[in-house]
């Protein structure tokens, strides 16, 4: 299952032709930058300028909402949850204190 699609400049973007039961990154490429949207329930929303923005922005997408994670990326999601992000392994609701550091409002 793919979480990231790309859009050449000039390409349509037609949201329609890319439904997916998860939420997605979208790549919409310029000759000399990146714009990167999630898309969701066929909705779009910006999330950053770089790969790294952006699937921070997917990632908190699915945590913070409580979404199963895409069977077939499950265990490269459960990685940086558990080892990038330090949040409990397996699936709970995160607390005040976890979403606050996801979005950095605590110090450490």
């Amino acid at each position: 299952m793919l979480w990231l699609c790309i859009v050449q400049p000039g390409d349509p973007l037609n949201i329609d032709n890319l439904a997916r039961p998860h939420p997605f990154l979208i790549q919409q490429k310029d000759s000399d930058k990146s714009n990167f949207k999630l898309l969701c329930d066929g909705s779009l929303c910006d999330c950053g300028e770089t790969v790294v923005e952006a699937f921070d922005f997917l990632f908190m997408f699915f945590w913070v909402f409580g979404l199963e994670y895409p069977p077939a990326q499950q265990q490269f999601f459960s990685f940086f949850q558990y080892k990038v992000y330090k949040l409990k392994y397996g699936r709970v609701t995160p607390s005040v204190n976890e979403l606050g550091q996801m979005f950095e409002l605590n110090d450490k």
